[in-house]
């Protein structure tokens, strides 16, 4: 896989409108794809959201409702030759808050692909420019206290993101040499008194090898590194800046008795170049496992470890999580999708601990060939060691996808 994985699926998840509403329980879009002329393709499609969610701001105490109207327009182009790709895609994701005006939002992710597919080589170069929002209570306002995500943070925190970067994959008879490079910048636009010192970039360095054991079934080692630095550092705190490694070793499989997939295992550091923060390291590990025992019914289950980038206090989070989720057609119109998800974050350098527990339950149902209504629910919760922290969330909505 390259170095921007999950980056082309970002795209179609910002379309849905609901992957920055605290998780979609269904899947992203299916857009129907119009052909404009040999080799031109264009996806128009569009998504609106109407829910209830009973505490936006993710508070213990003292919560407040609303109803929110969420709006996705999105469109892609796609260029086709015999050999190569170049795909140039818009996501906008607007929303209305009824009960709270301040919480009004309009995020706007825009991305540039150009693929060419060889005999023996496969390459990707990508660009990417995201201008989006962290919702009150999250990002620097995570875990606060309720006075502060809505007293001090007086409506969400904006960022603007570019990234950019390459992948190249090398087949041999049995062997897949895979490299990438890939850079973020991310920096916020709002209330820099406070978000001034989360403003970073990173280059993310990969390598990997794969070696066929068999005809669907490889044997795969991957090692990473992610350079992190900090745009600015507070008097008297010392800084961010750090070169975190990862070196896993595991298999991956496709259509393998009824399953595809991916485990692996191996070993994170995380070394900060200011001394006074100490080096972590641990464990680490990824899987992803989808089960199909019928064409119309799938399980995917997810579990992974890794170092993250903390939004406000401490060095970094060691984050672990493990999903579980079931898919199943009941007819060629109607469509149910169901999961849960477990999440723990430890803060290093600081005292905190945080537990996610997170159940959804959705349906799609096919109303129109130009139209898939759906609706459901999104109940989450998070405790942890810090009280302000605590909150219990649930969420209703109803959708409409529409497309040409």
């Amino acid at each position: 896989m390259g170095v921007d994985d999950g980056m082309k699926t970002k795209f179609w998840g910002l379309a849905c409108g609901l992957s920055l509403a605290a998780g979609a329980v269904t899947a992203g879009p299916q857009y129907a794809a119009i052909e404009l002329g040999e080799g031109l393709i264009m996806t128009p499609g569009l998504d609106i959201n109407l829910e209830y969610d009973d505490n936006i701001f993710q508070s213990s105490n003292n919560k407040k409702s609303s109803f929110i109207t969420r709006v996705a327009p999105a469109v892609e182009w796609q260029a086709r030759q015999e050999h190569a790709r170049f795909t140039l895609g818009y996501a906008g994701n607007y929303g209305i808050f009824a009960s709270s005006s301040d919480d009004n939002y309009d995020d706007h992710f825009v991305r540039a692909d150009l693929d060419f597919e060889g005999a023996r080589t496969d390459l990707n170069l990508y660009g990417s420019f995201e201008a989006a929002h962290d919702p009150r209570g999250t990002g620097p306002s995570d875990g606060l206290g309720d006075n502060v995500a809505r007293d001090v943070f007086t409506k969400p925190t904006e960022y603007d993101e570019w990234a950019w970067g390459t992948s190249v994959v090398f087949r041999g008879s049995r062997t897949q040499l895979r490299a990438g490079y890939g850079y973020v910048d991310k920096k916020y636009q709002n209330f820099r008194q406070f978000t001034r010192d989360r403003d970073r970039s990173t280059d993310r360095f990969n390598v990997g090898v794969a070696y066929a054991l068999t005809g669907k079934t490889n044997a795969v080692v991957n090692a990473s590194r992610l350079k992190t630095d900090y745009s600015f550092e507070r008097a008297g705190v010392p800084s961010l800046d750090s070169d975190q490694d990862r070196l896993t070793a595991g298999i991956e499989w496709e259509a393998t008795a009824r399953t595809t997939g991916s485990v692996q295992f191996g070993w994170e550091w995380k070394d900060f170049d200011d001394p006074a923060r100490s080096k972590v390291d641990g464990f680490t590990w990824g899987a992803e496992i989808e089960w199909a025992p019928r064409t119309y019914s799938t399980f995917a289950l997810f579990t992974e470890n890794r170092f993250q980038e903390t939004d406000n206090v401490g060095s970094a989070k060691d984050t672990s999580s493990v999903g579980l989720s079931w898919s199943h057609d009941w007819s060629d119109r109607l469509a149910t999708t169901a999961g849960f998800d477990y999440a723990r974050e430890k803060y290093k350098g600081f005292d905190r601990k945080d537990d996610f527990y997170r159940f959804s339950l959705g349906f799609d149902y096919d109303f129109r060939r130009w139209m898939t209504l759906g609706g459901g629910v999104r109940i989450s919760s998070r405790d942890s060691n810090v009280v302000a922290a605590d909150y219990d969330r649930n969420i209703v909505y109803l959708r409409a996808m529409m497309s040409l």
